[in-house]
């Protein structure tokens, strides 16, 4: 198979389950919150926020192993790729054993002395804390072989799954719901399926990764040593940048109240559409730019850094509009607006930071894939003490907005001051050129959609979902319109049309 027919392939099937997702989530947020209430909705988050914490324990290992078996299956070295396979099961079941420690430690002194929750709620957030941790000790074995159909570029099963998964775990929540289970249900619906999944997988294996073998290997060795020169950087990075995403969740209750997660969760959940739209894209830039780092192919790394992030903006950015235009409307038709109020400006504030981290995403992918993980680790170091001295000083006075607003400052400041200069200095790109042209030309067709809103505003002045929708539609089509004619070059729309052309040839009707 051609890279361009892999490439729309897996794209294509990436959007498919972005697109369960986003309507998963859709149905199921309302009953939810409808049937936990708002406090209880917020000690789910909280939950799913200790759980995210958590699953840093795989130090580092699922991204380590996509690298190197995209990496060294490129080059047919499965001996070596099979080595580090059965290494990583035997390392990942030992962090399940920590996992599952460390929820009950969480469970019976964290939750009851720092958390702001109703006592008759303590024991039902307890337990399911220590569900989380057998979740994991499940989990995170059986990553090793979502990390294998990455590293293979299988985007094709992983998505396919993923939306079995997401379909499967929707009906099973809201049967415990209804059942009245709460939160204890909803982490044991997502153990059970868990292992379910896990078993698929091993099942098809042989079949569609025939090179692959499973097995344990040694926890210290020449593969452990490989693996780990890679992860643990790679690890302390995710913890501190990605983990810093869920800071304030936890911030929240503590500085403030539990049932102020609830709106601000809602907010960064729509705003994450940003992420949703992007995601199915950016996921194959891992392997992608592996690939390029192998052959050492600097030319296809700078192609890659320019196109990709500027086809990131291309979507972000209407979303952008929208999001902050009509979000605020849209969660208020979503959930109820007596239901949940949202302080103003958390809304623009969010979503301004999402759209600098959608920019600067293709960057600090290729900075990974090249193995430059130290220096991405103290970025976001960086980030995270400015981050906490903005949300110390700003959040006790003005709350929300304080929190979303140092949120915002923090990411700018480190993305155009220090993640940006140093991506262009290893590609040897210029960075005035990369910003002109991934950042400045696409915003310039932000301007057109600004006034449509303006405009819309006047026409359609209803507030209903189906309003809302086709003033977001009109919004990004005077986006995309104006973005193709000033920031899409002749060699650039040739690659789009026959990347549609691909897709239509794969999914049109036999």
């Amino acid at each position: 198979m051609s890279s361009l027919a892999t490439l729309s392939r897996n794209i294509s099937w990436n959007y498919i389950d972005a697109a369960v997702a986003l309507i998963v989530y859709l149905v199921l947020t309302p009953v939810i919150v409808n049937y936990l209430g708002v406090t209880g909705f917020g000690i789910w988050v909280l939950i799913n926020a200790i759980l995210y914490y958590l699953q840093f324990l795989d130090l580092g290992f699922y991204g380590a192993l996509v690298k190197y078996i995209a990496e060294f299956g490129e080059r047919g070295d499965w001996p070596r790729v099979n080595g580090l396979i059965q290494t990583t099961i035997s390392v990942l079941i030992l962090a399940g054993v920590v996992a599952l420690s460390l929820s009950a430690v969480v469970a019976v002194w964290i939750v009851p002395s720092f958390f702001n929750v109703p006592p008759d709620r303590v024991a039902e957030f307890q337990l399911a804390v220590l569900l989380i941790g057998f979740q994991l000790l499940v989990g995170f074995p059986g990553s090793v072989l979502s990390a294998i159909y990455h590293g293979c570029q299988r985007f094709d099963v992983l998505s396919g799954f993923s939306v079995l998964s997401r379909v499967v775990i929707a009906i099973g929540t809201l049967s415990v719901l209804h059942l009245g289970y709460g939160v204890v249900g909803l982490v044991a619906v997502q153990i059970l399926w868990r292992l379910v999944h896990a078993g698929i997988f091993v099942m098809l294996l042989p079949r569609l990764v025939p090179e692959a073998r499973l097995g344990l290997g040694p926890v210290w060795g020449e593969h452990y040593r490989q693996i780990r020169a890679y992860s643990g950087w790679s690890s302390l990075n995710e913890l501190i940048d990605e983990g810093g995403s869920q800071l304030e969740t936890l911030l929240i209750p503590l500085l403030l109240s539990v049932s102020l997660v609830t709106p601000y969760t809602l907010v960064c959940a729509v705003a994450a559409g940003i992420f949703l739209a992007i995601e199915p894209i950016t996921e194959t830039f891992l392997p992608m730019s592996s690939v390029y780092d192998a052959r050492d192919d600097k030319p296809q790394l700078r192609s890659l850094l320019l196109r990709g992030s500027k086809l990131v903006m291309a979507i972000s950015l209407p979303l952008a509009v929208a999001v902050t235009a009509y979000g605020e409307p849209f969660i208020h038709l979503w959930i109820g607006e007596e239901t949940v109020e949202i302080p103003s400006g958390v809304m623009p504030l969010v979503v301004a930071s999402f759209t600098t981290t959608a920019f600067v995403m293709t960057g600090a992918i290729i900075l990974l894939a090249m193995a430059r993980v130290r220096e991405l680790f103290w970025m976001s170091v960086s980030e995270m003490i400015l981050v906490l001295v903005l949300v110390l000083n700003l959040v006790p006075r003005t709350g929300l907005p304080g929190l979303a607003g140092s949120l915002f400052i923090a990411n700018f400041a480190m993305t155009f001051l220090v993640t940006v200069p140093f991506v262009c200095k290893q590609l040897n790109q210029s960075m005035v050129a990369y910003v002109w042209i991934s950042l400045l030309r696409p915003l310039l067709a932000a301007v057109p959609a600004f006034v449509a809103v303006l405009l819309l505003d006047r026409v359609l002045d209803s507030v209903s979902i189906l309003a809302l929708i086709i003033k977001s539609a009109v919004v990004g089509l005077s986006f995309l319109a104006v973005f193709w004619g000033v920031s899409v070059s002749s060699e650039e729309r040739e690659l789009v049309l026959s990347s549609a052309r691909e897709l239509w040839r794969r999914w049109r009707p036999a």
